[in-house]
């Protein structure tokens, strides 16, 4: 007999740093010390912001709980999210302070000259902050921890909603590291190749490398591990197994819409 039950779509607390993109592109070569015409973009973009659209997207429940500046660029962001349909009940808008950014200037191939970033105002996401929106996390079927908050808060996010399972997706190198103290307390982490080498203290070069490194990881106490390794597809280790999943199979939101409804990646993609 047929099963037409439907399945239950999970609801999700992304905690994530939300930031706008600032793009200059000279008409010419770039005049240092000059005036140069050419075309500015700003971009509500990012990581997080796609992953909150595409998960929202394919029918799942976001809180996004997150922090920017209350200024044009913060209060628009959270604007559109909201007609989006992802929930910004705990995206605060901070006085006093500017919304993240990263200014680029790009050359003639559309290379970057130059770059400039603001993210102070992601120290402003405090305990307190979190704690405001303790009832939409506690009731998420999964938590997403971006790693580019203060440590005492992403300490009390792991301790505070146990046993809700929590996904650490690190930010950058430059952050990765605030992690390395609840790591153990993580059921899973998706993470990118250098932030792993900084957290595994492993170089991570090849598919070997990859499997010791993910191996680390689950003898850290975390049942799944998941390399995202842009156009090279997704290396992951859990309970289904490891190995390569083939490029295009299964992308990040995928990852974490099989995370909150407890799948495996043998479980939403071919590998």
């Amino acid at each position: 007999m047929m099963n037409n039950k439907k399945e239950k779509t999970p609801s999700i607390a992304l905690i994530g740093g939300m930031e706008i993109t600032i793009e200059n592109k000279p008409s010419g070569q770039l005049q240092f010390g000059s005036e140069n015409p050419g075309t500015i973009a700003v971009h509500c973009r990012g990581r997080v912001w796609n992953l909150a659209l595409s998960l929202t997207g394919a029918g799942c429940a976001v809180d996004l709980i997150s922090a920017a500046g209350n200024d044009f660029a913060g209060q628009s962001m959270k604007a559109q999210l909201g007609e989006k349909g992802v929930s910004v009940g705990g995206f605060h808008l901070i006085d006093g302070q500017n919304t993240a950014a990263e200014h680029v200037i790009l050359n003639l191939l559309d290379q970057p000259e130059m770059e400039f970033q603001n993210k102070d105002v992601f120290d402003c996401l405090s305990i307190d902050k979190v704690k405001e929106s303790i009832e939409q996390i506690a009731s998420a079927d999964c938590i997403v921890l971006d790693t580019c908050f203060p440590e005492d808060t992403m300490a009390y996010i792991a301790e505070a909603f146990s046993p809700t399972p929590i996904l650490l997706w690190p930010d950058s190198p430059d952050n990765v590291l605030r992690a390395g103290a609840v790591l153990s307390r993580m059921k899973g982490v998706l993470t990118g190749r250098r932030e792993g080498e900084l957290l595994s203290e492993m170089e991570i070069l090849s598919e070997e490398q990859l499997k010791t490194a993910s191996q680390w990881f689950r003898e850290q106490g975390l049942e799944q591990v998941y390399f995202y390794l842009g156009n090279g597809g997704i290396y992951y280790n859990d309970a289904s197994g490891c190995g390569l999943a083939a490029p295009g199979s299964m992308s990040v939101a995928d990852v974490v819409r099989g995370f909150a409804s407890g799948k495996n990646v043998g479980d939403i993609a071919s590998v």
